[in-house]
């Protein structure tokens, strides 16, 4: 916006320089703004996920469209409640970010307009405004409110409880080159991600690194087949509920339906219509699922729980966030209290881990917060406190918090504390 430019050199172990650099003198009168919209040669993909940004301030617009740019999203402006119908409509974006005070047409009439057409009521909206009215929004359709000024974490977690801003993945398993590549560009085109294996061995490597969606299993291949593959899977305890669907061109026989029976989520035998069948079978047992990239451990939880981590050592908050993320529960993080404060104002998570000794607004004060509000004084917290703290349970307790984890963090001790108050 400034005309300038940021860069950054970083050499490991040494450190790392940034430098940002402005031009001395206005070269140029920056234009009037003007909302985006998508030209007809501009090719949006499924997986860039478009976000209709609506709101008459040209400020305000661009700041939200760079937050969504910056995390992938392809950000669509709209600066007036009819020019956001028309978008909408025309071009039925994955979600719409909608401002309340608005002269033309104010927001809560957008939203009622909106939810009254076929074409666009079921796509998620997200109210933004310097009001505080979350009930007539939530009464009118929207899926989350979060005032103004705009935060960013906020924003993109509101954005992210959507669906998630990343692709689902979809292992596929062929040792027929041209039959695998044909169903990764199939796959690939409906905005998920496909991770290609040529045989069973390949596939037990990327599985041990990182865990797909669905995995989508050919049976005879060379060195390891499908059954052997189909067989490992379901013996370790990290994917035992991973969804798998079976395409092959053998015919099977009574034995191998009784191998499969119990261990394949479905049977598809290879023709022209696989691919069809295929991604009905896939978009089915996503829609199963609820949200992508449910690790196979939160699919067991009947309903996954979210937790708010709320740290200024971002470092610590990470350590906390992968240990709680890797067992299936859902991790919000604020960075220090007040955005803490702010959150539960708009969100009530099942449970809070907070760090107690913050700058500005302390763990202390959060705690006071949260317990002294009748939405959210049944929430549990637990307090991250240094050892030299550890003594003073009663004081921890009086504080409101119900439980304390001690520094350095163990994550064992986390799951074990955030286990006896969540999974009761």
């Amino acid at each position: 916006m400034l005309g300038g430019d940021l860069l950054v050199e970083s050499v490991l172990g040494k450190g790392s320089s940034f430098t940002l650099t402005l031009p001395l003198k206005q070269q140029e009168i920056v234009p009037e703004f003007e909302p985006f919209v998508p030209r007809p040669s501009v090719e949006i993909s499924p997986a860039q996920k478009t976000i209709l940004v609506v709101d008459d301030e040209p400020d305000v617009v661009a700041m939200i469209a760079d937050y969504l740019s910056q995390v992938g999203y392809f950000p669509m402006t709209a600066t007036s409640g009819a020019q956001a119908l028309e978008l909408a409509e025309k071009h039925r974006p994955f979600a719409i970010t909608l401002d309340i005070l608005m002269p033309d047409m104010d927001g809560f009439e957008v939203l009622q307009r909106l939810k009254e057409n076929p074409v666009t009521r079921d796509i998620p909206t997200i109210i933004i405004s310097m009001k505080d009215d979350k009930e007539v929004g939530f009464a009118l359709g929207a899926v989350g409110y979060i005032t103004k000024p705009v935060n960013k974490d906020r924003l993109i977690a509101e954005i992210n409880k959507i669906g998630g801003r990343s692709p689902h993945a979809i292992m596929v398993v062929d040792d027929n080159e041209f039959e695998r590549r044909e169903i990764s560009q199939i796959i690939n085109q409906e905005g998920m991600q496909a991770v290609a294996a040529a045989n069973g061995l390949q596939c037990m490597e990327i599985i041990a690194k990182s865990i797909p969606d669905v995995l989508v299993l050919d049976l005879i291949m060379p060195d390891m087949d499908g059954f052997e593959v189909l067989e490992r899977v379901r013996n370790e305890p990290a994917t035992r509920h991973l969804p798998v669907i079976v395409v092959t061109a053998k015919e099977l026989t009574a034995e191998d339906r009784k191998k499969l029976t119990g261990n394949a989520t479905s049977v598809l035998a290879k023709s022209d219509t696989t691919s069809t069948a295929l991604l009905q079978e896939i978009k089915k047992i996503l829609d199963d699922m609820g949200k992508p990239h449910q690790s196979p451990k939160s699919r067991e939880l009947k309903t996954p729980k979210r937790v708010l981590v709320v740290e200024d050592n971002q470092t610590a908050m990470m350590q906390i966030r992968t240990v709680l993320e890797s067992e299936g529960y859902l991790v919000d993080t604020a960075g220090g209290g007040q955005e803490a404060i702010d959150y539960v104002k708009d969100t009530i998570p099942d449970g809070i881990i907070l760090d107690l000794m913050m700058p500005k607004v302390d763990g202390f004060t959060v705690v006071g917060k949260v317990k002294e509000d009748k939405k959210t004084n049944h929430i549990p917290v637990i307090a991250l406190t240094a050892r030299a703290m550890k003594g003073d349970r009663e004081k921890i307790i009086e504080a409101g918090c119900d439980d304390y984890i001690s520094k350095p963090i163990e994550p064992e001790d986390v799951l074990k504390k955030i286990g006896e108050w969540l999974e009761k």
